[in-house]
């Protein structure tokens, strides 16, 4: 049971900070979106800037 508790948490981390970054990515580019958009465009927005940190902490050898 402990096992799957942490996968879902694991999940909701990595949803929550891709949110997070594109929402931080659209208020820093100043774009001017409606409350709906703005939601349901971020977190694509944001997983893009997740995978790219990701990719290069991988690529530096900081991955582990």
């Amino acid at each position: 049971m402990p096992h799957a508790f942490y996968v879902l948490a694991g999940a909701a981390l990595t949803v929550l900070a891709a949110l997070a970054l594109g929402l931080l990515l659209f208020a820093r580019l100043g774009f001017d979106l409606r409350p709906g958009e703005r939601l349901l465009l971020a977190f694509p927005a944001g997983a893009a800037c997740l995978h790219l940190a990701v990719f290069l902490l991988a690529a530096a050898g900081l991955a582990r």
